[in-house]
């Protein structure tokens, strides 16, 4: 899996900065470009035709390129105000178009071969979350692609938390991790959760894993073993005997909790496409970590 087309998400407010100096960091180390696309909603009572695709500057009339223009200079400024000086090194195109923002991200994305799609992932109270539903949301259960989801207070690669299970889709999601790890020079880590029998002392459940966290085990050392073969830099004979947690109890709250505990900038998981939008509470374990995790948020589709 390869991370060097980028396409960012961009509302052009001040929250986006924080996917826009992630991008540039992340296209930077893998020698990468940039797609920024602005999709601005169609408001139902307007007689306005919509785009199918989104489009360059003096494309689609004078409106779309009043767009282009304003997204433009907005990228331009985060660029000069960015710390990364090689942010100037990476080659960017910016992209307006109009209709539903999550249709066509995701549109240009699979259209265009984007490698990873990059957005700000917005703070909601209790209430909001309850009503979710939003870009971001419809984004992650479209995309082909995975989707790193930015909070509004900035990106730190340094650490890589990867949370599987045993199943073979988990591997799947533990070989992206791996591979993001590799391309962003972060510390890799696993965390799986199993769930706590009540007849069974603690002591014991601490020192005996279960079978399917054995098996995951394993995979993880042919995932870690194929790694170092690909990779010019070694991880000097890391298995997953020092780098998985197992944990005990209720998914959600225990990952978190490694989340703090191993102090992660970005947390990977495995998301089920498709589906509609709904309350977060009564979803999967993968949109409660995505909109929950105080990190970054990689999503892999599944």
């Amino acid at each position: 899996m390869e991370f060097s087309h980028l396409v960012v998400a961009c509302d052009k407010t001040e929250a986006a900065r924080a996917a826009q100096a992630a991008a540039f960091d992340i296209a930077w180390r893998v020698g990468g470009r940039i797609s920024v696309i602005f999709v601005a909603s169609v408001v139902m009572d307007r007689t306005i035709e919509v785009q199918a695709e989104l489009v360059p500057a003096g494309v689609g009339g004078d409106e779309l390129s009043d767009e282009y223009e304003n997204l433009c200079q907005w990228w331009r400024s985060g660029r000069e105000e960015a710390d990364c000086a090689q942010a100037k090194d990476v080659p960017v195109q910016c992209m307006v178009g109009l209709g539903l923002p999550s249709v066509e991200i995701t549109r240009y994305a699979e259209d265009h071969d984007g490698d990873l799609i990059v957005m700000t992932r917005k703070r909601h109270s209790q209430l909001r979350r309850m009503l979710l539903g939003d870009t971001a949301d419809s984004v992650v259960r479209r995309s082909r692609a995975p989707c790193l989801f930015v909070p509004p207070d900035g990106f730190d690669g340094a650490r890589v938390l990867v949370a599987v299970d045993g199943r073979e889709r988990g591997l799947a999601v533990a070989h992206a991790g791996v591979e993001f790890a590799r391309a962003i020079g972060g510390e890799l880590s696993f965390v799986t959760v199993e769930q706590a029998r009540s007849d069974e002392p603690a002591a014991l459940a601490e020192r005996l894993p279960g079978g399917r966290t054995v098996t995951l085990a394993r995979g993880l050392d042919q995932i870690l073993l194929g790694d170092e073969r690909n990779s010019s830099s070694k991880r000097g004979g890391s298995s997953a005997a020092n780098m998985l947690r197992v944990r005990k109890g209720n998914p959600v709250p225990e990952i978190l909790q490694e989340v703090a505990d191993c102090q992660a900038g970005v947390l990977v998981v495995g998301y089920h496409r498709g589906g509609p939008p709904g309350p977060l509470e009564s979803r999967s374990v993968a949109r409660q970590l995505t909109h929950r995790a105080p990190c970054a948020v990689l999503t892999v589709p599944l």
